[in-house]
This record gives structure tokens, C-alpha cells and sequence, in this order.
């Protein structure tokens, strides 16, 4: 439907997602959508038009004006994970992965489980491309659990190409 917007939208989406996904929000308001589309001017027009037309794709109206307030969710959580997990991928999340302590309270969230089982040898990628070399002496990873924390990080370094 998007016809020739259909990558700008794409982007436009994948960066509200990301936004949202590091936020650990499953809603937004309009000025949480336009934070996350600053510099992007094309963008932003772009998702004031589709508010304006009160329809965006996979993305549910929950309230709005159609000018200046609204607020949003993604029609499934699964599609902000997706879309998050596409953004960590392209290294547009950086946060996600900023340090060892960061990246260790990633693996431990049980919040980012969908996110990890969507993303798996994507994320483990994306893990090794941060940087070569983590330590995670100073931010211990959960041991107890099969879906976080170290269990977590060894599923998603059997998904990562290696660099060597």
C-alpha cells in the first residue's frame, strides 16, 4: 500500500520501534515518535501525514487529534520486536549493546525475551560486531534462568558468524 514510500516507512517505523523497545514501552505518544524520528525530516512528515489520515501500517491509533496529540501502539508487540531487532541488527541502537553492563542487563531482561528468540543469530551478530572482546566480570549475567542472562548470551554466540 505504501507504494514508493514503502522503505522510508520502513525506516520511520523501525526507529519509533527501536525507541520504544530500548524505552521498555509497549505504547508512545506523539512526541515520543517524533524524539525518535529527530533529524529526519522526511520521516517525521511522512508519519504526521499518515496521522493525519488516522492510518499507519502496523501501527494502531489508540487516540488522537490528527494534528498535535496521539497516542500509539504497535497492532502486535511481536512487530516492535521484529522491527527493534532489525534496528540492533544495522547497529541503529547502540544503546542496546553500549558497555558490558548494558549489554549484560539486555541478556538478563526477561522484557527483551521475544525480542532475543525473533532476533537470534541476527543479534548474536550484532553482539560481535559492538566490539571483539566483552567482559562481563563486573556485570554478572543470570545463571538460573534457560531464557536469560548467560543461557541467553551462549544461544545467541552459536547464531554469530564468527570474526576470525
Amino acid at each position: 500500500e505504501m507504494g514508493a514510500a514503502a522503505p522510508l516507512a520502513r525506516g520511520m517505523l523501525r526507529r519509533i520501534a527501536a525507541a520504544n523497545h530500548l524505552a521498555r514501552r509497549r505504547f508512545f505518544r506523539l512526541d515520543e515518535a517524533a524524539e525518535a524520528l529527530a533529524g529526519r525530516a522526511d520521516e517525521l512528515r511522512l508519519w504526521l501525514q499518515l496521522m493525519r489520515g488516522g492510518r499507519f501500517p502496523l501501527v494502531k491509533v489508540l487516540a488522537s487529534d490528527g494534528a498535535t496529540t496521539g497516542e500509539f501502539q504497535f497492532k502486535h508487540l511481536s512487530f516492535q520486536e521484529a522491527l527493534f531487532v532489525e534496528a540492533v541488527a544495522l547497529g541503529e541502537a547502540p544503546a542496546f549493546w553500549a558497555s558490558a553492563p548494558a549489554a549484560a542487563d539486555s541478556l538478563n531482561l526477561a522484557f527483551y525475551k521475544n525480542a532475543f528468540a525473533i532476533g537470534a543469530g541476527h543479534l548474536g551478530g550484532a553482539l560481535a560486531a559492538q566490539r571483539r572482546e566483552w567482559d562481563f566480570a563486573g556485570a554478572p549475567l543470570v545463571s538460573a534462568d534457560e531464557h536469560r542472562g548467560y543461557s541467553r548470551l551462549q544461544a545467541l554466540l552459536r547464531g554469530a558468524t564468527p570474526l576470525v
